[in-house]
């Protein structure tokens, strides 16, 4: 019995703990700005909004945080924490209608 409630103790603290980071991410133009603090988004630039990330992803220093304003499918993906790079980061829009947009991002730590 014990085994089993340490088991699932530890089970819900990893899925409950998610990869704390701060950053700071915009399209080559700038007309998306998203500001990351921990698990709170913001996003300026010509539709501004705030939201909460719905679900995290973190395998090894890959990111991947997805988020919905306006109903509106947002997908913010970091290849490497600790390397940034526009080639490989990229923030991924899929609209209710099933229309898709996938943009470079340069992020940095704030």
């Amino acid at each position: 019995m014990k085994k089993t409630l340490l088991t699932l103790i530890l089970l819900t603290t990893s899925i409950v703990s998610t990869h704390a980071i701060e950053l700071e991410c915009n399209t080559p133009r700038k007309n998306i700005v998203l500001k990351l603090d921990k698990n709170k988004l913001k996003l300026d630039g010509r539709f501004p909004a705030e939201t909460i990330v719905q679900r995290s992803k973190v395998v090894g220093n890959s990111l991947s945080k997805i988020f919905y304003i306006g109903g509106d499918k947002h997908t913010l993906h970091i290849e490497n924490t600790t390397a940034f790079n526009e080639f490989n980061d990229y923030i991924n829009i899929k609209s209710r209608q099933g229309h898709e947009m996938t943009y470079p991002v340069e992020c940095k730590r704030i």
